[in-house]
């Protein structure tokens, strides 16, 4: 059987796309690439019940001599990248890890990969709406834009891959998302920060402004298993062209979502929720209003009401992580 790589598997992103390729039997081969600095590493494993069904490796992505050796040990059939600091606040107070981490880390597996794994079916690298700034309905074709330093970032290795992809005729996959939602985000977003407010102070913060920031989400199964399928659908079709992965509705407000899970919560829960309306202290650069223009409308995507349910009875099944 095949073996897949996946980096970032102790991440949100990591985790649940290991869970479907398990799930799913698309494999039982899977080597994840943990960070060893990590302090909560392999805990969404365990939370899946699926840490024993990965290999792991741990490795510092941006450590040339560590990839390279990892790459020679395995040479993987595909790998999924994932791994990468996210967080766009994060991203403004420490631009150099960022920049150092998210760019270090693609162009150490791009090379190990073009020097040691001539037999490479697919790469793919998980990229980011962020790319292309301010614009409604983006197409893939649209221009980058350069913003804030996690997205600039996503620029740079989204440029970095579509360059090896021209150049070296890697099988390379740039996959650009919307936002992600859904079980396994223990990050500091407004989605798992709003249940747990919930869930521990029965209040929902809304900041001013938030009726102001609009995005589109997804479902992280939704988003996993539309990477799962580029290739296993398209073959060498899904290198043609960079993908935009997002449904064609949710575009909403961060405002709605708020107001959302205060629905939810007081369905779920039955009792009452206080909104709270606050001024955002130590603001950070951000976008407005984005979206993109879909690259699979005919997906049977989980609705935006039925996810953040979905994502509200987990994070109560898991409170003790919140």
């Amino acid at each position: 059987m095949n073996k897949i790589l996946v980096t970032g598997v102790d991440g949100f992103i990591g985790s649940n796309f290991c869970k479907i390729l398990l799930e799913d039997r698309f494999t039982t081969d899977i080597v994840g690439v943990v960070f060893r600095d990590n302090p909560n590493k392999e805990t969404n494993l365990k939370v899946f019940g699926i840490n024993k069904n990965i290999k792991k490796e741990e490795c510092s992505l941006s450590d040339r001599e560590e990839v390279f050796s990892l790459i020679k040990k395995y040479k993987p059939k595909r790998i999924y990248h994932f791994a990468a600091q996210a967080i766009v606040k994060n991203a403004q107070i420490n631009p150099y890890f960022t920049f150092y981490n998210n760019f270090l880390s693609t162009l150490n597996l791009l090379e190990a990969t073009r020097t040691y794994n001539k037999n490479i079916e697919c790469f793919y690298y998980h990229s980011s709406d962020k790319v292309y700034g301010d614009v409604i309905d983006a197409e893939t074709n649209c221009p980058y834009k350069i913003g804030e330093p996690y997205a600039t970032s996503k620029i740079v290795s989204d440029a970095l891959c579509l360059s090896y992809k021209e150049t070296y005729n890697l099988p390379i996959i740039v996959g650009r998302s919307c936002n992600v939602y859904g079980p396994g985000d223990f990050n500091k977003r407004v989605i798992p920060n709003t249940i747990k407010e919930i869930l521990k102070n029965g209040t929902a913060t809304i900041y001013e402004g938030d009726d102001l920031m609009v995005r589109q989400y997804i479902y992280v199964d939704d988003l996993c298993k539309i990477i799962i399928g580029l290739y296993e659908h398209l073959g060498s079709n899904a290198f043609n062209q960079p993908w935009n992965i997002a449904p064609k509705k949710d575009v909403v407000s961060t405002e709605f979502i708020v107001k959302k899970l205060v629905e939810i919560g007081k369905r779920i829960l039955g009792k009452k929720i206080k909104i709270i309306k606050k001024k955002k202290e130590g603001v950070i650069k951000e976008i407005q209003k984005q979206s993109l223009s879909t690259s699979f409308p005919y997906y049977e995507y989980t609705t935006l009401e039925d996810g953040l349910e979905k994502s509200f009875l987990w994070y109560i099944k898991h409170n003790e992580r919140t």
